[in-house]
């Protein structure tokens, strides 16, 4: 049945793209146009080195750039060359080359990067390239299909592939949604497919999504070891803290979210520009000078810094969150020594925090007081309530296991030692019991 089906959409773009293409053409750079953000930065560069080691292949079939183009406009360029349509189309001696009038542009479907580097790296004579010309009536999905082609030997980060995934699943697009499936190897689709099946963390990774610069630190192989980790709480404050940072930089605007690039947030990532002097001087020239938000106006860059600067803490990302994660789940792991987790249930999910709160017991506690460790072997009492003695124990817990983890087994034990103490977890049992849990 899904072969089937397969099979007639495939039937269908072919006839389509058949029907709409209307040949090669060797046309001047300065006439391809890409609606899209700005080129990477880092990929251009890395095609530069490309075309110096083994030379720019313009005209190499996998290379093409697909475009859109009027009617009007083409018979116009091959009536000024000479040519015929079946000449463009059916070509016996190499591509022939096609003008337009100047400020003319074509819509380039993909090749971005490309372009841009054989911008910078060929001599003015030389600036051309081979574009693949279809009717700008074109079928959406055929479109859709020229936008996202690969060569064989490319594959695509993880981040797009869930942004693709997950962009044709709210379109109800099923058949695009299956096509960015099949791209997921070895075990992506059954840990994406973990992540899926938890509403609460999709809806997190899923705000992020206007935000296509975040993305490149998505890591699909990471996602389960994050389920496994029980830490539900800390991972959804985690995420709802970036879309905060980010939306907060963007004042929500979905059109300017969609301009932020991966140069940008590698740049303004780990930094801290309102605790740091030095970052806070080089992220103003860096947002200023336009190598970073490049596709916004200097206006809007110089609002963006204003509210940049006052950014509390280090800036997140994705990556920040992945790798952060190394560190949470060992600490997690010694956490955990102290209970025993409950099953999951059909409409309960245990969490670490969950469960912590749970063993809270407030014997040991005066009212209106908080316990407070203020040293290895020394506790403090401060005003608080009840909110606060279970917040600040909870979280002085995972400071215990941050100093302490190396120290740790990693597997919990079957008791819950709370209840029965173990030699080995009596220093995390005694920072327990202070605290009440």
């Amino acid at each position: 049945m899904r072969q089937a089906k397969a099979q007639r959409e495939d039937l269908r773009l072919d006839a389509e793209r058949r029907l709409q293409y209307k040949g090669t053409a060797c046309i001047g750079l300065e006439f391809l146009n890409f609606q899209q953000c700005e080129p990477d930065r880092e990929n251009v560069e890395y095609l530069k080195g490309c075309f110096r080691k083994e030379g720019c292949h313009q005209v190499e079939a996998r290379n093409h750039i697909p475009a859109l183009i009027d009617q009007q406009s083409l018979d116009d360029a091959l009536q000024a060359a000479e040519i015929s349509a079946s000449q463009l189309r059916y070509p016996s001696d190499g591509y022939p080359e096609l003008g337009f009038p100047d400020g003319y542009q074509l819509e380039c479907l993909h090749g971005k990067d490309r372009i841009q580097a054989a911008r910078e790296f060929l001599s003015p004579r030389n600036k051309w390239w081979a574009v693949d010309l279809y009717l700008k009536d074109i079928d959406p999905d055929l479109k859709t299909c020229l936008i996202e082609e690969y060569s064989n030997e490319e594959q695509p980060p993880d981040g797009e592939i869930y942004r693709k995934i997950r962009q044709y699943h709210y379109g109800q697009n099923h058949s695009f949604e299956m096509r960015w499936r099949a791209r997921l190897r070895g075990n992506r689709e059954k840990y994406l497919d973990g992540l899926l099946n938890d509403s609460d963390l999709t809806a997190a990774f899923d705000a992020l999504l206007p935000i296509p610069g975040l993305w490149d630190g998505m890591m699909i192989t990471t996602l389960h070891t994050m389920m496994s980790m029980k830490c539900d709480d800390e991972i959804l404050c985690y995420l709802d803290h970036i879309k905060q940072v980010w939306y907060g930089l963007l004042r929500e605007d979905k059109h300017a979210m969609s301009k932020v690039d991966k140069a940008t947030v590698k740049a303004l990532e780990l930094r801290a520009p309102r605790a740091s002097t030095l970052d806070a001087k080089s992220l103003r020239a860096q947002v200023l000078g336009g190598q970073v938000f490049s596709a916004f106006s200097d206006r809007e860059r110089a609002s963006i810094w204003d509210r940049l600067r006052l950014v509390d803490g280090l800036i997140p990302s994705l990556f920040t969150f992945f790798q952060d994660l190394l560190y949470l789940q060992p600490c997690a792991n010694c956490v955990k020594r102290l209970i025993r987790m409950p099953p999951k249930q059909k409409h309960l999910k245990p969490t670490v925090l969950t469960t912590i709160e749970q063993s809270y017991k407030g014997v040991n506690q005066e009212a209106s007081q908080v316990t407070v460790q203020v040293a290895e072997a020394s506790f403090i009492s401060k005003p608080g309530g009840l909110t606060e003695r279970i917040d600040l124990g909870y979280r002085q817990l995972y400071a215990f296991a941050m100093r302490h983890f190396l120290e740790m087994p990693k597997q919990p034990i079957k008791e819950n030692v709370l209840a029965k103490p173990t030699a080995k977890a009596n220093k995390t049992v005694r920072t327990a019991a202070h605290a009440d849990f």
